[in-house]
């Protein structure tokens, strides 16, 4: 097996040279195994980093039509997990995080992790595994099993893991090929998966009780990934009531910051609460009193934006009420809930995803330098026939890149003596290949700072994602 050892300081900036390092890595020995035999360019691959993987942990293992012991079919006692659709880990090595906000209760009240997915049948399960951490603790590890069919496994989550607020979780992939050991081969191996079955249990049915607006990045989304916010409006018809109902759902958007949000606007209440949603009561407290008879608060002639309780259908699930005793009060209200407290937006040193992965893109407006573990990679080792790594920038809006612009990686990297000529590392830039550098040397070596020239011109503004890859 090609054996290597890969630590990385990366880029950034507008024109220039960039980059600074953390200090370079011996390699240590290696035993000598039987040559490999050189390989071309692969196609452009799918575009995910690799992680280390997490420590045995006893999973339930659970058919395509069950459920884990701890949900009765009862969606106030799940929490779907995957912002992403067809979310699939590929390749040898492959890793996916994202954040996921819960309430005190939800954290408190967490049970089980249920993960649904089927992989390629050309998977090799005696030798590949799907692992997941929570927090950056070890969570559950079990062979990749479901070639025929989708199936689903559970890991009971360990004590005190979770906590109020963002969790970052972590599922990574290490997958064997049956059969062949080509890097082409590395394209057939793939486990995707399932949205509608990758939850977290609760113990009790709490999910998605906001309680106050701190809680309102913990909505959560329902089987397809969609979270629903349905907006009251009883004045929808009064004309002076629009610009306030499209600031307020501009705030309600960055204040979930969820990415497949449906946005309605509506006179009356729905017949119940949304799975993965929220109910928001909007305007003075004349016009909503019809709605919630005596439930909105005392506000003191100011504006108000709190919780209340709904009507018996809604259960626990309590409605944002967006309200003030005059127009000027509600739109004091929209204010506040629009403030920058609390606020995921972007600042000018990272940008929003979007999508709930991580980490944050570093936003770079400037000529700089920044390492690879500031923008969310570690050190690896990898012994296999294709490593791909992902990372991500961000340029500013008015970006242009000039045909002299240019970024530079220092790439501090060791390979085996199995490693042959004929071997390559590439860098990809949005999905373009941008630069190529020859392993022409047999034995093995070290590379310490290696300069590898990327041209800006395959940069675009907003986040940019560049792909590592040797194969």
């Amino acid at each position: 097996m090609k054996r290597w050892l890969v630590s990385v300081a990366f880029f950034a900036a507008t024109s220039g040279s960039l980059l600074a390092q953390t200090t370079p890595f011996d390699m240590t020995p290696e035993k000598s195994g039987g040559a490999v035999p050189s390989a071309p360019s692969a196609p452009t691959p799918p575009m995910m980093p690799a992680a280390p993987t997490p420590a045995e942990v006893r999973p339930f293992l659970l058919s395509d039509k069950a459920s884990p012991p701890a949900v009765q079919d009862n969606e106030k006692s799940r929490r779907y997990l995957l912002p992403f659709g067809n979310l699939s880990l590929s390749g040898e090595m492959d890793t996916r995080r994202w954040v996921t906000y819960l309430t005190a209760k939800e954290a408190a009240a967490a049970d089980t992790v249920t993960i649904g997915y089927q992989n390629s049948i050309l998977i090799a399960p005696e030798s590949s595994r799907l692992s997941l951490e929570i927090n950056g603790v070890p969570s559950g590890s079990t062979p990749i099993v479901f070639p025929d069919d989708a199936g689903s496994m559970a890991w009971k989550v360990p004590p005190g893991t979770l906590k109020p607020g963002a969790n970052l979780f972590s599922l990574s992939a290490t997958q064997t090929h049956r059969t062949d050991c080509t890097p082409e081969s590395t394209y057939d191996l793939w486990t995707r998966l399932d949205p509608a079955k990758t939850y977290l249990s609760f113990n009790a049915n709490v999910a998605g009780e906001l309680t106050s607006v701190g809680d309102l990045a913990a909505i959560g989304l329902d089987a397809q990934r969609a979270t629903t916010i349905d907006i009251v409006a009883p004045a929808l018809d009064n004309p002076t009531r629009t610009d306030g109902l499209l600031r307020l759902a501009q705030a309600l958007a960055l204040r979930t910051h969820m990415p497949n949000e449906k946005i309605t606007i509506r006179p009356d209440l729905p017949s119940s609460a949304p799975v993965g949603g929220l109910v928001v009561l909007f305007g003075t407290s004349a016009e909503i009193a019809g709605l919630l008879p005596g439930s909105t608060q005392d506000s003191g002639g100011g504006p108000v934006v709190s919780f209340t309780s709904g009507p018996p259908s809604f259960g626990k699930q309590k409605i944002l009420a967006v309200t003030g005793p005059t127009p000027e009060t509600l739109q004091q209200a929209i204010d506040t809930l629009a403030g920058s407290r609390g606020l995921p937006m972007a600042t000018n040193t990272a940008a929003n995803n979007g999508d709930g992965s991580m980490p944050d893109v570093r936003m770079v407006d400037q000529q700089t330098s920044l390492t690879f573990s500031q923008l969310g990679m570690r050190s690896q080792e990898f012994s296999g026939r294709r490593f791909r790594t992902t990372l991500r920038v961000a340029v500013p809006s008015d970006f242009y890149a000039q045909a002299y612009g240019q970024a530079e990686i220092l790439l501090d990297a060791a390979y085996s003596p199995e490693v042959l000529p004929g071997s390559h590392i590439d860098i990809y830039v949005n999905g373009t290949i941008a630069s190529t550098m020859p392993i022409s040397t047999r034995g093995g070596g070290i590379f310490r700072h290696m300069p590898i020239k990327v041209p800006m011109r395959h940069f675009v503004p907003g986040i940019n994602r560049i792909h590592l890859e040797a194969v």
